[in-house]
């Protein structure tokens, strides 16, 4: 399985905010991750466009990350 997941932290509370207020364009998964859901079940292309499009917006930050993605192999943890 793959997920997106959101960092909410007090670092990238900055792109969330701008997110949040202007998500016109985002990829469906980074949109529900924008209204506030921290983890988003996505196929793998869906979730490395959704990061791609995240990393060009202007409130990007690279550490930490707002956005990243993570796997987990089905039956496991």
């Amino acid at each position: 399985m793959t997920f997106l997941r959101a960092r909410r932290t007090p670092a990238t509370s900055g792109f969330w905010a701008a997110l949040a207020e202007d998500h016109r364009g985002a990829p469906a998964a980074l949109q529900e991750l924008a209204h506030g859901d921290a983890s988003v079940v996505c196929d793998p292309a869906e979730a490395a466009a959704a990061l791609t499009w995240a990393r060009r917006h202007s409130a990007w930050l690279d550490e930490p990350a707002p956005v990243w993605i993570a796997t987990r192999v089905a039956g496991r943890g």
